[in-house]
């Protein structure tokens, strides 16, 4: 309530959320949400809010994941 889902979305990686999972089931369906998420975190890290790094780091954890899960 405090945060829109933009925002929160940034906050949750900055914390160091590896994934982020969007429930897109408000009183309106918003058909853009994924979009505007996706330009929020764009702009965190043309910003400097979010590092290019830190994304790449949860890419890879992600990835490890994956790996290990369909061995």
């Amino acid at each position: 309530q405090h945060y829109g889902t933009e925002e929160a979305a940034v906050m949750a990686l900055q914390a160091g959320v590896d994934l982020l999972l969007l429930s897109n089931n408000w009183d309106v369906y918003d058909p853009r949400l994924a979009d505007r998420v996706h330009a929020a975190i764009l702009r965190a890290l043309d910003d400097g809010r979010l590092n290019a790094t830190q994304i790449d780091a949860a890419h890879e954890r992600i990835l490890a994941l994956k790996s290990k899960i369909l061995r």
